[in-house]
């Protein structure tokens, strides 16, 4: 019989490694682990207890096996709620762990067996587990039981559970070998569910930290020199760079980058694993969710014969563009996107060398933009910028430095270029300009030129010359140029509807009443000429103002009454119209002060002003208009007259009217 059951306790024991090999933490069935237990030891009851991870001088109830004695029963004798889950204080120093017989040792070479179970002979004898007397009294009666054994569960010197096991009445405690084995193999699985649950706790950290971060992290393993392939990314790799991660995820980085930029992945690979230090570099790569810029760093991870990288990368791409931007700036000029200034000045010093010897300079003057942005607005004057400075980008060799370093100013920089082929370039720049026109003129530039030939001269000295060469042509053509555009709009003015037969009738009766003032022929061929250009601001009106039917409203009358400070503008910017601007400026001024623009009144208005004012006005009175009828000569007179000390000079208007100068008008 006792071989028997000794067959059966090992046939189980087999059973139950095998469990214990197929287990992991997860699927450990503390209740599973009682009955094994029960089993083994024949014993009546069981209790399993595992001491605390946080505090060892802890333990809890985990499982039980209480055969027919009821759950209530027995936690109400141990004075607990419920047994399962209750702690209880352990007295490590109550047992003296030591074989009482002979049977209880196990007789190895060396170091002894470390004991694992006590057979005690009462509850009351079991001083590891503090009860209270009354429970233990309770207990006994409860349990009906002869002997304990107290079955410890070790991690080498370290207590890690135990099993409190009753024998009924009669039945001795015999299964010593298969519950010592049973134990140690529970310790070992207890052991390694402790080990599973700290790896896992650490790998779910490791999670944790690996797709906390905003940056992509990624794990190389070195397969060989020069040799690489992904092991991880984390969760954020797929939203910065639109891989999926079976892309890149057991690939190499020529797979996964393409040869260029998994040659250049490669290379900074290996100076991080060969010299087995962190290294840095930004990476610009193509990627399906567009061109990126990133900060790589790498680290270096050796373990044993494995070598890894642990590689961060963060996406620069907007900074980068930022600094881009913020450098681009600081070089180039926002209207035309050339060098400027400061761009120019940095070259210089650069360029103050013997190698770069002949150094020649051009400097360019945009002829008229003054006279561009009074007539046309500052629209037109910048499309005029714009438009110079593709020319003479146009113009320029790959060497070349072209700058835009003023207003109107422009300057060529060329790097080993003589006077000869200097002058080829500004030949090819005048050549250029005579085939661009914007508006009604033509783009002009006025063009210094200078050579340095050795060092001896300085940049300073170099840049002077050009631009004294420069300003004595200026000196020269740009009158020309703005004489030709004031033409060029009289020209334009005269085209437009009324305005050609409006300017002939307004001299012609102008040089009347000059005449019967006693002018002299000068003055006479004068105020014909302001009566010409007077209206000329009104190149800067849109045709639908001028030409509206219904009332203007209050924004159109007022831009329509600066069309004289306009002209003014146009016409004194050149020396051969700076004597009628102020007549024209002042055409639209009333004797009483209540005119525009500057609310002159009487005689501090100029004879020509006033002389203007009034044939312009008659005339107007008496042309047929789309917004309004013309008024019959008698109803033009009387309005002269009803106005006369008002708006028009009264000693005018009388000459006007008994000269009957009025006849001279062009019909």
């Amino acid at each position: 019989m006792k071989d028997l059951k000794k067959q059966r306790a090992l046939e189980l024991l087999v059973m139950i490694s095998e469990d214990f090999i197929k287990l992991s933490f997860e699927s450990i069935n503390y209740q599973r682990l009682v009955d094994y237990i029960i089993e083994l030891s024949d014993a009546k009851y069981a209790v399993f207890n595992l001491v605390d991870d946080d505090d060892e001088s802890m333990q809890t109830t985990v499982a039980f096996s209480c055969g027919d004695i009821s759950c209530s029963d027995l936690s109400s004798a141990l004075n607990v709620d419920d047994l399962i889950g209750s702690r209880w204080q352990i007295n490590h120093d109550s047992v003296r762990w030591e074989y009482e017989t002979e049977s209880y040792s196990i007789k190895l070479p060396g170091t002894a067996v470390r004991p694992i179970l006590k057979v005690y002979n009462s509850i009351s004898e079991i001083k590891s587990i503090p009860l209270e007397q009354n429970s233990i009294n309770q207990l006994e009666q409860l349990l009906d039981i002869e002997q304990c054994v107290l079955v410890r569960l070790m991690d080498d010197k370290r207590l890690i559970g135990n099993f409190l096991l009753f024998m009924k009445p009669g039945d001795r405690f015999s299964q010593h070998y298969a519950v010592r084995i049973y134990s140690r193999q529970l310790s070992q699985l207890l052991i390694r569910r402790n080990r599973e649950k700290e790896i896992n706790r650490l790998l779910k950290e490791n999670f944790i930290i690996f797709n906390s971060t905003q940056d992509m992290l990624v794990l190389i393993r070195r397969k060989g020199l020069g040799s690489y392939t992904f092991v991880r990314v984390n969760d954020i790799f797929s939203d910065l760079t639109g891989l999926r991660t079976e892309d890149i995820i057991d690939r190499d980085p020529l797979e996964a980058f393409g040869p260029i930029k998994g040659a250049e992945i490669i290379s900074h690979n290996d100076d991080c694993l060969l010299a087995e230090v962190p290294v840095s570099y930004e990476l610009e790569v193509e990627l399906p969710s567009g061109d990126k810029v990133f900060q790589v760093t790498l680290n270096p991870v050796i373990m044993g014969k494995e070598s890894y990288i642990v590689a961060s990368a963060k996406d620069i791409t907007e900074e980068r563009s930022n600094q881009e931007r913020v450098e681009y700036l600081s070089f180039h000029d926002q209207l035309t996107g050339l060098y400027n200034r400061h761009y120019f000045n940095h070259s210089l010093r650069r360029l103050d060398n013997a190698r770069n010897l002949p150094l020649s300079l051009i400097m360019i003057d945009v002829n008229g933009l003054k006279l561009v942005n009074d007539a046309f607005g500052h629209s037109l004057g910048d499309q005029l910028l714009h438009t110079a400075g593709q020319l003479i980008s146009e113009h320029s060799r790959s060497d070349d430095i072209v700058c835009r370093i003023g207003g109107d100013e422009f300057v060529f920089i060329l790097p080993q270029t003589d006077e000869a082929g200097t002058e080829t370039v500004v030949k090819r720049l005048r050549d250029a300009c005579r085939d661009v026109y914007l508006g009604p003129f033509q783009l002009s530039f006025s063009l210094g030129w200078a050579t340095r030939n050795n060092l001896e001269m300085s940049t300073r000295e170099l840049m002077q010359q050009a631009e004294e060469w420069m300003y004595k042509h200026k000196l020269i053509e740009s009158p020309a140029m703005r004489n030709q555009v004031i033409r060029t709009i009289a020209e334009i003015m005269s085209r437009m509807p009324y305005e050609s037969a409006h300017a002939d009738s307004t001299a012609i009766m102008a040089a009347e009443i000059a005449s019967s003032l006693g002018w002299s022929e000068r003055r006479i061929r004068k105020i014909s000429r302001a009566c010409f250009y007077h209206d000329i601001g009104k190149i800067v009106i849109p045709p639908e103002i001028l030409n509206k039917t219904e009332p203007l409203d209050d924004r159109e009358i007022a831009l329509i009454r600066r069309h004289s400070e306009t002209g003014y503008r146009i016409l004194s910017s050149s020396n051969d119209f700076t004597d009628i601007a102020n007549s024209v400026l002042e055409h639209h001024e009333r004797w009483d002060g209540k005119g525009y623009p500057r609310r002159l009144a009487g005689e501090k208005i100029s004879q020509s002003g006033r002389i203007i004012n009034l044939v312009d006005s008659f005339d107007a009175m008496t042309s047929e208009r789309p917004w309004r009828r013309a008024k019959t000569l008698e109803e033009a007179l009387e309005e002269l007259q009803n106005c006369a000390g008002y708006q028009f000079d009264p000693a005018l208007v009388k000459l006007f009217i008994d000269e009957k100068i009025y006849k001279k008008k062009i019909t």
